[in-house]
Formats: structure tokens, sequence, C-alpha cells
């Protein structure tokens, strides 16, 4: 179907008497079939229906498992057997100069079943033939140029290279219209380029005005260590933020490699734009308003991609490496729809309610709307009506839990206190409450094994039973806006041991409701995270507060004096070409009462 037959569509008008000719039957077939493509190319799309596996059998050769496909026209391509190709002899292929292939499949007609034409003319071919066959092709192209070309996601995703180098290559992408009031996924994906042994040692901090992490801090730092060994082989990290409810309708990240990995990344910003609209109602808009020029400038290529194929260039030949079919897109069939659902009802996401085993007696099942989604939720798996659930109720709190080892300093004496050093508990900043338990170890019957044991409290009421044990008092101080907390351990009597093993369990609980005072006496107030920044004429830098007593809340940014640089209104700050020191005011939009300073040192 070309572009110029997309419409008007044309077909026969009859009328008594009409003289058909082969061009009236061919306008006939024409009809049917572009409607029926049109159909195809805007309700499933293109991709594989299903099989079109591909398998690389002994290096230079490939076999390609029977499937369908539709490709961005709407065609239907039908593999009906299983096919081996040589990589050498399918067209597009290249000895030289390419190291990575995109196995295709293209859709092809092929004139068969020649017979004699009777009422031919003078001069026209003495036969025929009588049928077409709707067939297929296998073609490499060059992946390179198959990326290159525009894409439908550029509309919905913005990404910028991250970093590259002879060995690795990263991109960072995310949604390019981010929903207030939701989670939303960031994306950090990376390549490698080569078949060196080399490390890759990430070190980044983005800042995020518009955003929070799961703690409550808008600063993300990506310290990661990738180890990546053939050429093509990608690894995925993921990073969920919350974007604040605000008056904004455009936010900056700014991406700042930290000073270690300085010399190989460069500062970057990604603009992100921000909205009211939930997900779902958006991404319905966006796609629904796409035009069909822009749908035919977004299809590169009329062939499905079917996998990536890398390739070694030796001496005598052209080996294939590796077959990564993970680019391949397959087209979701309403006909699998009942099986699918049928397995995803044997799991549940996290938050989600759990089934229950049995319901109380006399009672009916318990009503539960699975189509009401919360903010900061994947859209659940629909269960049956009939099903009955138990849901945690909300206030329960949020718990974690681990081990830390304590060494006791050499010849210790009774009374001399040790502390531990500071250990992130996991559960943010607020009201969290620790108690930790010393790991214990006592014989068993006829002292044929040992039982573990925790003594929680005063560890002292047990030295009776176990004279060996390290007779210690433990106590906790918490860190609430910094979300860790640190033990210290006194000494009691005689030093049996010089590492002291324990166990902490953590316990948070939710406030009560917004910007209420966390206890009696405590007054709300914001901090800036940086009281002084250092930055370099024209360099922007983002100023991330810390709230105390009180939850988040909108901000205000604001220049104390004019001609003191530039400030965007989500509070990224850009510096003047003037060295100075300069002070920005920042305030609560609805307690304008609460705010703070911070300065900017500008130099050369």
């Amino acid at each position: 179907m070309d572009k110029a037959q997309i419409s008007p569509f044309e077909r026969n008008r009859y009328y008594y008497g009409k003289m058909l000719t082969s061009a009236d039957f061919q306008a006939e077939q024409q009809y049917m079939n572009q409607k029926r493509q049109f159909l195809n190319q805007m309700v499933l799309g293109s991709g594989v229906l299903r099989g079109l596996t591909v398998l690389n059998l002994d290096g230079l050769s490939i076999l390609v498992e029977s499937g369908a496909a539709i490709d961005s026209k709407g065609r239907e391509i039908i593999v009906g057997s299983s096919v081996v190709k040589k990589i050498s002899a399918l067209p597009g292929f290249q000895e030289q100069g390419v190291d990575r292939f995109s196995l295709c499949l293209e859709y092809r007609e092929d004139e068969v079943q020649p017979i004699y034409a009777v009422n031919r003319k003078e001069g026209q071919n003495e036969y025929e033939n009588n049928r077409i066959q709707e067939s297929y092709e296998l073609r490499l192209i060059d992946t390179a140029d198959l990326e290159r070309a525009f894409r439908l996601d550029s509309e919905f995703f913005v990404e910028t290279r991250l970093f590259h180098t002879r060995d690795y290559i990263g991109t960072l992408k995310m949604p390019a219209v981010a929903c207030k009031g939701r989670k939303v996924r960031m994306e950090l994906e990376v390549e490698k380029l080569s078949d060196r042994e080399e490390t890759l040692n990430l070190a980044y901090e983005l800042q995020l005005p518009a955003f929070s992490l799961m703690d409550g801090g808008q600063a993300l730092e990506i310290e990661k260590r990738i180890e990546l060994c053939l050429t093509g082989e990608k690894q995925k990290l993921d990073y969920w933020l919350f974007c604040m409810p605000s008056g904004l309708d455009e936010t900056s990240i700014l991406i700042k490699p930290v000073k270690k990995w300085k010399d190989y990344a460069e500062e970057l910003e990604l603009k992100i734009r921000l909205t009211q609209e939930e997900p779902e109602s958006l991404i319905r808009w966006e796609l629904g308003k796409t035009g069909l020029e822009i749908r035919e400038r977004t299809t590169h290529t009329e062939a499905v991609r079917l996998a990536d194929l890398y390739i070694r260039h030796t001496d005598m030949t052209c080996m294939i490496e590796q077959v990564d079919e993970s680019v391949r897109q397959y087209i979701p069939l309403p006909s699998e729809e009942v099986k699918k659902s049928e397995y995803l009802s044997f799991y549940a996401l996290a938050g989600e309610p759990q089934r229950s085993d049995s319901k109380a007696e006399g009672s009916g099942p318990e009503e539960h709307d699975y189509t009401k989604q919360e903010p900061d939720l994947q859209p659940p798996v629909l269960m049956p009506a009939e099903t009955e659930v138990f849901e945690i109720p909300s206030e329960w709190p949020e718990i974690s839990c681990g081990t830390l080892e304590i060494p006791l300093d050499e010849f210790m004496q009774e009374g001399d206190v040790c502390y531990s050093g500071e250990i992130i508990h996991g559960l943010g900043p607020g009201n969290v409450y620790v108690a930790v338990g010393l790991d214990e170890t006592e014989e068993g019957v006829k002292s044929l094994r040992k039982i573990p044991g925790i003594i929680y409290g005063d560890a002292t009421l047990f030295t009776r039973q176990d004279p060996t044990a390290t007779d210690v008092t433990t106590a906790v101080k918490v860190w609430t806006q910094r979300g860790c907390f640190q033990v210290a351990v006194r000494l009691n009597g005689k030093q049996n041991t010089v590492l002291l093993s324990m166990h902490w369990i953590a316990w948070k609980y939710p406030e009560s409701s917004e910007n209420e005072f966390v206890g009696p006496d405590k007054q709300r107030f914001i901090s800036p995270e940086e009281m002084t920044v250092n930055l370099k004429p024209g360099e922007k830098h983002f100023f991330a507060v810390s709230f105390h007593n009180m939850k988040p809340c909108s901000l205000r940014y604001e220049l104390t004096e004019e001609h003191t640089g530039m400030l965007d209104e989500d509070g990224t700050y850009k510096a003047p070409q003037k060295p100075g020191v300069y002070e920005i005011k920042i305030s609560c939009d609805e307690l304008p009462e609460i705010y703070t300073y911070t300065y900017a040192v500008v130099s050369r």
C-alpha cells in the first residue's frame, strides 16, 4: 500500500451493461487489499504475530522458524516452514565495515503458474502468469542505518547520550511528559562496544527540581560498577522518581558527573514537561492525535525486524558471534487475552491485596474495586468479581531489618564505650524506632549442638546462664532526617570477645496528616542541603531543600538582588558571568513565613 494509496479508497461502480476489463478486476482486488491492510496498520501495527525465532546454527548460517508477521504497510507475511540461510548469501550482506546487522523480513510478490494466453494481441507475450503468490524475503540491514531513522517513540520519550567511551556507551531515557503525583521510571542503558576486558565505574549526581526520591531527597546519586564482556551486551538500570504536585508546566533534570568521573563525561540537561493528566489518558490522547503523515514519516522501513546479528570478522570469513532477539516487537493478539489473564491471575503486584484461602463463616465475598488505581501503583491484575481478598491496613508500619558488627577496642575496661558507624535503615526520613539484639549461642543437650539466639533489651539478665558471654549495655541513636542510626555499646564487666555481632529491626509509622507536627514543641522549617555551592559562570545548579517536621511542599525561589543570575520556576539557577557571592531565597508557596537562604559562589 503506497503512501498515495492511503486515501481515498476507490472501488468499482457497477451498472447495467458495464464492460469489465482486467483493470476493473485489478481495482476490485486492490480495494479489498488496501482496506484490510489499512485496518492491520491502524489496529495491530507492525511486528511479529507468532513464531519466527532466529537461531545461530554454526556461526555461518541461521535458522528462521515458521511464523507470521505484519509489516509497516499492513501486509501479512507468512513463513510456512522453517528456513536455513547462510548469512553471506543474504541480500545486504557486506564482508567489511559492518559488525552488526539487523535481520529483517520483507513482503514479496511473485508471479507464478504460466498459462497460454488465448486472446492475446499482436506483440503481447504468448504465455502469462496466472497467479500472484504472496511470499517473503530475508534481508540484512546495517543496524546503524536502521536506528538513525526517526522513531515514533521520540514523541513520547526524551533521552540523552550520557557517555560514550571506547568500550561503553550509556543512554538515559524517561517519558517526555511526567504526570504529577505519580511515580515515573528513569532508565539507564549501558551497552558494550568492544570485547576488551574493561570495567566501567559510573559516578553521577542528578538534581531533580520537580521530582523526589522514595526517601524524599531531590538528588539522585548514581554510583555503579559495570562489567560487560561481549560486544553488544547490555545492562539496564531503573530508577523510580516521584513527580511532586506543583504549578510547573516544565522542568529540567540536571546531570552532573562526580569529580572522579568528570574527565569522561559532561554536564547535561534533560527537559521534561509536566501535566495533571493520568498516564492512561495521556498516552491515549497523544497516540490518537498522531496524524497519518507522521505515521508515514516514522515508517523508516517496510521490513519486520526479527533479530540483530553481531558479526566477528576473521581473515577467512565472517562469523556470527551473537543473535539478539530482544529488538523484536511482538503484536499482542486478542485471541491470547484469555490465556494471558489466566496466567497473570496467579501473580499479584507489590502493594496489591492478596487472595485469602478461606472466608469467614456467614460472610459474603468482600468487594474490591480493581479498576481504581492508586497514584503510585501499576495497573493491577483483574480478578473475578467473586474473589475474596485480604487488604493490608494502610496504618501498618514499614519494617526493615539487618545485621551489624561492632569491633571492641583491645583491653577495654568496665564502663568503656564503643560505637558503630552510621547504618542506613532504608525507610527514609521520618519517625523510625530501631531495636538491636545481641547474637548469643548457648550449648544444647549434652553440648552436642549449638543453639543460636538473640537477646533484646538488658543482656545482663542472661549473664548467669552463660558466664562466658560479654556483658554489655546497648543504646541506639536515630537521625530522623538522614534515614540512618548508630549503636553504642558499654562494657559492664570482663571483655570476652573482640567482635560483637548484632541484629537490628527498624519500624516506621506513617505521619497522620500533611504538615502536621511530628511531636510536641517542634517547629516546622526548611533548610538547604548545601548552604554554599561553587559554580562557574553560566553553570546551572538546583538547590535541593530538606523539610523538617513537615511534608514536602511546592517551593518558590527568588534572587535577593537584580542581575545576580537567572532562576527558572522549578528552582534551577544559572550563574551570571560576573564572579561573586549571590544569595537565593527559598520559601514555601503555601506557607511563605517558612523560608531559608542559600548562596552561590561564582568564580572563574
